[in-house]
Protein backbone atom coordinates (compact mmCIF):
# COMPACT_ATOMS: atom_id res chain seq x y z
CA UNK A 1 0.00 0.00 0.00
CA UNK A 2 2.94 2.16 1.01
CA UNK A 3 4.08 1.51 -2.96
CA UNK A 4 0.74 2.41 -4.07
CA UNK A 5 0.03 5.50 -1.85
CA UNK A 6 3.81 6.87 -3.41
CA UNK A 7 2.89 6.32 -7.01
CA UNK A 8 -0.67 8.02 -6.43
CA UNK A 9 1.03 10.83 -5.39
CA UNK A 10 3.82 11.32 -7.53
CA UNK A 11 1.27 11.28 -10.26
CA UNK A 12 -0.66 13.93 -8.47
CA UNK A 13 -3.40 11.35 -7.88
CA UNK A 14 -3.32 11.88 -4.26
CA UNK A 15 -2.56 14.79 -2.19
CA UNK A 16 -1.13 13.59 0.82
CA UNK A 17 0.83 10.35 1.08
CA UNK A 18 0.63 9.76 4.84
CA UNK A 19 -3.34 9.97 4.81
CA UNK A 20 -3.24 7.83 2.00
CA UNK A 21 -1.53 5.20 3.92
CA UNK A 22 -3.28 5.25 6.81
CA UNK A 23 -6.36 4.96 6.28
CA UNK A 24 -5.93 2.25 3.70
CA UNK A 25 -3.71 0.13 6.65
CA UNK A 26 -6.34 0.78 9.46
CA UNK A 27 -8.44 -2.21 8.81
CA UNK A 28 -5.45 -4.04 8.99
CA UNK A 29 -4.42 -3.01 12.46
CA UNK A 30 -4.76 -5.98 15.26
CA UNK A 31 -6.62 -4.09 17.58
CA UNK A 32 -9.12 -6.83 18.29
CA UNK A 33 -6.41 -9.35 18.83
CA UNK A 34 -4.16 -7.09 21.21
CA UNK A 35 -8.04 -6.78 22.95
CA UNK A 36 -8.54 -10.79 22.91
CA UNK A 37 -5.10 -11.58 24.45
CA UNK A 38 -5.13 -9.19 27.14
CA UNK A 39 -8.75 -10.50 28.30
CA UNK A 40 -7.08 -13.94 27.97
CA UNK A 41 -4.46 -13.42 30.42
CA UNK A 42 -6.37 -11.43 32.44
CA UNK A 43 -8.81 -14.76 32.14
CA UNK A 44 -5.38 -16.59 33.90
CA UNK A 45 -5.00 -17.97 30.16
CA UNK A 46 -1.75 -16.78 30.56
CA UNK A 47 0.32 -18.99 27.73
CA UNK A 48 -2.86 -18.19 24.97
CA UNK A 49 -2.24 -14.86 25.95
CA UNK A 50 1.04 -14.45 25.86
CA UNK A 51 1.30 -16.21 22.21
CA UNK A 52 -1.68 -14.07 20.84
CA UNK A 53 -0.25 -10.88 21.97
CA UNK A 54 2.85 -11.67 20.64
CA UNK A 55 1.41 -12.68 17.33
CA UNK A 56 -0.28 -9.49 17.44
CA UNK A 57 2.87 -7.37 17.75
CA UNK A 58 4.31 -9.29 14.73
CA UNK A 59 1.48 -8.74 12.57
CA UNK A 60 1.52 -5.23 13.39
CA UNK A 61 5.82 -4.75 13.07
CA UNK A 62 5.36 -6.65 9.87
CA UNK A 63 2.83 -4.04 8.43
CA UNK A 64 4.86 -1.20 9.63
CA UNK A 65 7.97 -2.35 8.38
CA UNK A 66 6.11 -2.82 5.08
CA UNK A 67 4.96 0.50 4.64
CA UNK A 68 8.82 2.26 5.55
CA UNK A 69 10.49 -0.14 3.19
CA UNK A 70 8.12 0.87 0.24
CA UNK A 71 8.31 4.62 1.33
CA UNK A 72 12.03 4.72 1.26
CA UNK A 73 12.05 2.71 -1.93
CA UNK A 74 10.14 5.46 -3.91
CA UNK A 75 11.51 8.28 -2.32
Amino acid sequence: MGLLASLLVKFHIGDNLYNIIISSLMPLVPGVAITNAIREIIAKEIISGIVRITYAFFVAGAIAFGVILAIEVCH
